[in-house]
């Protein structure tokens, strides 16, 4: 039966947990990305949790066969839509096309190398019966192995960009999740020191096996929490990036309130822009967007924000 995590906190609250740590996929990532998991993954065996050493076979087939069963599904949801002559952003037309080329053939070796990877992941979790070994709790990796990648000089705004190398490695460590219907949390655990780079934030994310998974990933996601406040992480800002938010979230930041963001057209402080559970945020004197794109004073009034300013 399912029982809810405890929320109290103490120095060796992750006592009995066994993370699994695939080293050569771990550590398969930028090196800012993998500093900070590493650090957090340090944390975390502080406060009790045994690190043991994995290994998942046949990875580049399993990605492929998840490609082929997303992109197929994809494909099977808006294959109509496309035909009946929606207008549908290019780069998603482009995922429905190669989703509609896959054959009958490629989705039924795709499910059986699901049906493998799967016996292989619930071995691991499970341990070997009749041994010593007990398995683990909970498989361990970084979320993305980059930071948030930079908006292109030249970027179309109006028609998006169809990345599928980045796309696909974007989903690197994700998809065993999505492909064996495992859940998880990525919990952010810090940011880059690449000053290359912004400065972005990284995440740590926690994949645990079917059914009884949930209150150990979290378990981990709030002693992650804790760890994040001790060292100040928590209200941190991405300075770099200010700029290119403000854009995006069609604000602006206006003379008559320092350090406010206004949505335009109609100059009124948007309803998002309170500060982080009163809380000062790092770089900035009172507030900042804590909510996507939605401006409701701008959806009120029937106006359309410019898109650059």
């Amino acid at each position: 039966p399912f029982s809810s995590p405890s929320m109290s906190s103490s120095s060796r609250e992750l006592e009995g947990l066994t993370l699994g740590v695939f080293d050569e996929w771990f550590d398969d990532a930028d090196g800012a990305v993998v500093v900070r998991n590493r650090e957090m993954l340090q944390e975390l065996q502080k406060r009790g949790a045994a690190v043991k050493k994995i290994a998942l076979p046949n990875m580049q087939q399993a990605r492929m066969a998840h490609a082929f069963k997303i992109t197929s599904e994809f494909a099977v949801g808006w294959d109509a839509k496309m035909g009946a002559g929606a207008d549908l952003e290019a780069a998603t037309r482009v995922t429905v096309a190669l989703g509609s080329s896959t054959t009958a053939l490629e989705v039924l070796a795709a499910e059986k190398l699901r049906r493998f990877w799967m016996e292989v992941v619930e071995g691991i979790f499970e341990g070997g019966e009749g041994t010593e070994d007990d398995g683990v709790d909970c498989i361990v990796t970084p979320t993305t192995p980059m930071v948030a990648p930079k908006i292109p000089d030249g970027f179309d705004w109006d028609r998006g960009e169809s990345n599928t190398v980045m796309s696909v490695a974007l989903l690197k460590y994700v998809f065993p999740g999505n492909f064996l219907g495992l859940p998880g949390v990525a919990h952010p655990i810090g940011f880059s020191d690449d000053p290359n780079d912004g400065g972005m934030p990284i995440s740590m994310l926690f994949t645990t096996r079917q059914w009884s998974g949930e209150a150990v990933a979290l378990r981990l996601s709030r002693v992650a929490e804790d760890i994040v406040r001790e060292k100040g992480w928590a209200t941190r800002v991405p300075q770099a990036f200010l700029g290119e938010i403000a854009l995006l979230y069609n604000c602006e930041r206006t003379a008559t309130v320092p350090r406010h963001w206004r949505c335009r057209p109609e100059n009124a402080v948007c309803p998002w822009a309170t500060a982080y559970r009163n809380q000062p945020v790092a770089g900035l004197n009172s507030c900042f967007h804590q909510r996507p794109p939605d401006c409701i004073t701008c959806r009120r009034n029937n106006s359309t924000p410019t898109r650059m300013i």
